[in-house]
């Protein structure tokens, strides 16, 4: 396989993997296993949670691709089949054109259904409903209430709003429904309800990998990610905060 294919295959699944959640030495590792396999073994990646650059040189013969991942999202699945069909090239050596096949059908797989996410975000805020002891008509009306979250952030997604803007809105929603119904009917649990629905929008996958990467010595794409968890936390604080304030209740 010539030296431009094996760069463009590494940039491809990298950028994959990072599009769709990857951890960043997880990224830059698969990209030097591919390189190896194809008998390059003086390869290099350099990947930032915005960018990837991808370095093969043989002999005197240096060649780059660099590629900017404009929007991220978290598809473990992707990850999970990426990471195979690396594997799978490190075992079998296989063709530039039976590769660049199997990284469309990847792409190509499509995410789980709107309705089931919907109905995942509903189920986690009716347990954690229950979980921050709250009664059971509590967890009931928390889980009704999570029917908004997940049709928020889709649409966020769609339009590429940034991550603070889509979580202040999301809670913010959230927030109003809670304290229309609380005002409007009778006193309940309106603490453990809000905790419960904004533990959606808790960015655990992202602080998991802020922590991973800054133990890896990953300290760039470490730091990026903690500021991308104190974004999003500052854009839930904020939706809850101001509508707290515009009905003028405490928590």
């Amino acid at each position: 396989m010539t030296q431009e294919q094996v760069v463009n295959i590494a940039t491809e699944i990298s950028y994959l993997m990072l599009k769709n959640g990857a951890e960043i030495y997880r990224v830059e590792q698969c990209v030097r296993f591919i390189a190896n396999a194809y008998g390059y073994h003086d390869a290099d990646c350099f990947a930032i949670l915005t960018s990837i650059v991808v370095t093969v040189v043989d002999g005197d013969r240096v060649c780059t691709r660099t590629k900017r991942v404009s929007d991220r999202a978290t598809d473990l699945n992707k990850v999970v089949a990426l990471n195979d069909l690396s594997r799978s090239i490190c075992r079998q050596c296989m063709d530039y054109e039976t590769v660049m096949g199997k990284i469309k059908e990847i792409k190509a797989a499509k995410p789980y259904p709107f309705w089931v996410s919907t109905i995942t975000f509903v189920v986690i805020s009716f347990f954690f409903g229950l979980y921050f002891k709250g009664t059971w008509t509590t967890a009931l009306i928390c889980g009704a209430v999570g029917v908004v979250v997940h049709p928020i952030q889709w649409f966020g997604g769609k339009i590429q709003t940034n991550i603070f803007i889509i979580n202040m809105v999301t809670s913010a929603v959230i927030t109003v429904l809670l304290c229309t119904a609380y005002v409007t009917f009778h006193p309940f649990q309106l603490d453990i309800m809000i905790i419960s629905l904004i533990m959606n929008l808790v960015p655990g996958v992202a602080l998991t990998h802020c922590m991973r990467d800054l133990i890896s010595n990953e300290l760039i794409s470490g730091l990026a990610r903690l500021a991308e968890v104190f974004i999003s936390g500052a854009g839930t604080a904020v939706g809850v905060f101001l509508v707290l304030s515009l009905f003028g209740l405490k928590l």
